[in-house]
């Protein structure tokens, strides 16, 4: 596995932004990139522009053996209003701006495989306000989801609905249990709810959520033709 930081300057959001990148095999099936959680100040944005996160360093060397893939970890930006889904919804122009810079300045810096999204927490608003229709996208999933929207419509080239993923003890379920309701009923949606350990990323790569996206991301891009 491959490790590395892309640091660049996006003039979608008028400032630098930054990535961690993890390289696992040597064929690529998919491009998995997750979106963090909300909450961001510019000091802690910043301050990670010179670290690598480690959290994840485990869960990729085990599915290393089975899978090939590129994981791209992006860290939630603290200039664009999306705590809520609904910010998005009243301030469509900041919804445009952050798609343009994940669609015109971040994946074509991987051109080749399909695009699967994960959002967590909040993140899953990151995901769901536009990239999701790019055209590479094959799917996208969430943990610990928060902020869900009311309404989304599928990519085209989606090969299942949003994959939702909650611990049985994330309090985040309850605040958009009517949400996912609304979703799975309509056939957009459909949740696990599994492993404890409540809200934090760490339970989500413990109760094995976190995996099960990138396995998921990987047999979507099989599907779509993407090289075994």
């Amino acid at each position: 596995m491959r490790r590395s930081k892309l640091v660049a300057h996006s003039a979608a959001l008028g400032r630098d932004f930054h990535a961690d990148v993890f390289e696992v095999g040597e064929a690529p099936q998919v491009l998995v990139v997750m979106f963090g959680g909300s909450g961001m100040t510019q000091g802690e944005y910043e301050t990670r522009a010179a670290t690598i996160v480690p959290v994840f360093d485990r869960a990729l060397t085990d599915l290393a053996s089975d899978h090939s893939f590129v994981f791209v970890y992006v860290t939630a930006p603290y200039d664009v209003p999306f705590g809520q889904f609904g910010q998005f919804e009243d301030e469509p122009e900041a919804a445009e701006r952050w798609t343009r810079h994940v669609v015109d300045e971040l994946l074509p810096r991987w051109p080749t495989p399909p695009v699967y999204f994960i959002g967590y927490s909040g993140g899953a608003a990151l995901a769901l306000c536009g990239p999701h229709d790019d055209a590479r996208c094959v799917g996208v999933g969430g943990l610990g989801a928060d902020g869900l929207p009311e309404e989304f419509e599928e990519g085209e080239r989606w090969g299942e609905p949003l994959r939702l993923y909650y611990c049985v003890d994330d309090r985040v379920y309850g605040t958009n249990a009517e949400v996912i309701k609304r979703l799975e009923d309509e056939g957009v949606a459909q949740c696990l709810r599994q492993g404890r350990g409540g809200h934090a990323l760490s339970a989500y790569l413990a109760s094995g959520g976190w995996g099960g996206l990138v396995r998921h991301a990987c047999r979507l891009a099989r599907a779509a033709g993407a090289p075994a």
